[in-house]
């Protein structure tokens, strides 16, 4: 009988080792999405500094803050203000270099994440056109002469295309590394919507333009006569919370929308698509509409309550809307363009008036005595510089700058009585009032007899 022997031997297996190609691609890869990060960064940190500093300035309104924006202003879009127009010197309207950068950096993070196929191509050339566009930034900040005011801009210009340029390298090295495990971004949604004026901003830069443009004009009031009195005004109204929540919800979209991106696999698209469509019909529908209406019952509770008291602020509809407003005790003229300051003037007397009626005997009781025609405000002003009396001077302060285009004066420079004929809101205790058939006019009553100008130029008609 044959004897059957056992040995015990200890079973090493082989050890897993990563093919070189594989370990090179996954590296190359890991630095390609390190370097395209930093370049969205430097797109996207300027932008969202400047959303919240454009729509909530009673907040974040910062000499050192306001030249770090001067600084960067080229990286920064346009159109995150009204009608796209620029909020700091730097800014050129038209440029479409801070457009390119945000939507091409996000381009090169997608598709250089996704290490496999044809959508990682993609990061190549996206990357290549974002370090072309550091590059025309550095070089039209030195052409134009600029450097003094954005110098960092054509800084991080250069660092952007350098850093492109890696990306661009490393992508190509990147064939055959192992497929990314899927990226929630869930994170970055919570950290969102816990910073309450990022979605705050996008929803007044969305839905509540006119809320933030008062905001800046009550802010630059407030900085002109030295009191902070109104300027948290803006801030503390109630239709805040619906614009914040319609921001929250156009935060929420995007995040869906990036969550459908390819690649799929290894992830449900139904929790996405469910929220995405949710936020979108009932958030920014619903809410966006709503946040509409509370921002007109906020901006009618602003304006009845001005920065300045026994001042008067005008507004004329168009988009941007233009506007013209009396400070500092009725000495200082301000217009605006939307939110953007347009002029100043300061009335060597106060155009606050007391004791005037109308040439029929009305007693002007508001204010001011002023009416708005077209493009031209006409106000009478008193003939001391910091007390309210009679009317001696009538101006015409133009709403494009402030400035004033005519003036009127009674023989002397005696006391009149004045009537503001065809505007376009007639009210008695402001001297606006309109007989049958007449023209658009200013009436005089001077000593020596009733005078009739006309309010664009100051003619007799």
């Amino acid at each position: 009988m044959t004897e059957i022997s056992f040995e015990r031997r200890q079973f090493t297996p082989e050890p897993v080792t990563r093919k070189p190609d594989e370990h090179v691609a996954s590296a190359s890869v890991a630095h390609a999405e390190r370097a395209a990060r930093v370049v969205l960064a430097i797109a996207l940190i300027p932008n969202a500094v400047f959303l919240v500093r454009a729509w909530i300035p009673e907040l974040l309104d910062h000499p050192i803050l306001d030249r770090f924006l001067e600084q960067v202003s080229p990286l920064v879009v346009t159109g995150l203000v009204s009608d796209g127009l620029s909020f700091t010197p730097g800014q050129w309207p038209g440029w479409p270099v801070p457009q390119l950068a945000l939507l091409l950096g996000a381009v090169t993070l997608w598709a250089a994440g996704t290490r496999r196929g044809a959508l990682a191509v993609l990061a190549a050339p996206a990357a290549g056109v974002i370090g072309l566009a550091g590059v025309v930034v550095a070089v039209t900040t030195i052409a134009q002469g600029r450097m003094t005011d954005s110098a960092t801009a054509a800084l991080l210009g250069v660092l952007a295309a350098g850093l492109a340029a890696r990306t661009a390298q490393k992508t190509l090295q990147a064939t055959g590394a192992p497929r990314p495990k899927p990226v929630s971004g869930t994170g970055w949604l919570v950290l969102y919507l816990i910073v309450f004026i990022l979605p705050l901003a996008v929803g007044r830069a969305i839905f509540g333009q006119s809320i933030g443009e008062e905001s800046r004009r009550i802010v630059d009031a407030s900085q002109a006569i030295g009191t902070d009195a109104m300027r948290m005004a803006a801030l503390e109204n109630e239709a805040n919370l619906l614009l914040y929540a319609a921001g929250a919800c156009v935060g929420v979209v995007i995040w869906a929308a990036v969550r459908l991106l390819p690649p799929w696999r290894g992830r449900s698209l139904v929790a996405p698509l469910a929220v995405g469509v949710l936020a979108l019909g009932l958030g920014v529908t619903a809410v966006g509409g709503q946040a509409r209406e509370a921002t007109d019952d906020a901006l009618a509770q602003l304006r009845d309550h001005p920065s300045v008291p026994g001042c008067q602020s005008w507004w004329r509809e168009s988009d941007p809307e233009p506007s013209i407003h009396l400070t500092q005790g009725c000495i200082r003229a301000e217009t605006y363009l939307g939110h953007r300051p347009t002029g100043t003037w300061t009335s060597p007397t106060t155009m606050g008036v007391s004791g005037v009626t109308t040439p029929e005997g009305t007693p002007i009781t508001s204010s001011t005595a002023s009416a708005l025609y077209g493009d031209v405000l006409v106000v009478a002003a008193a003939g001391a510089p910091d007390v309210n009396g009679a009317a001696v001077t009538l101006l015409g302060l133009r709403l494009t700058d402030a400035q004033p285009s005519w003036q009127f004066q009674c023989a002397e420079a005696a006391p009149f009585t004045v009537r503001f004929a065809a505007t376009s809101n007639e009210e008695p205790n402001a001297g606006r009032i309109s007989f049958p058939d007449e023209p658009p006019s200013v009436v005089v009553g001077c000593p020596e007899g009733i005078v009739r100008l006309d309010p664009a130029t100051g003619a007799g008609i």
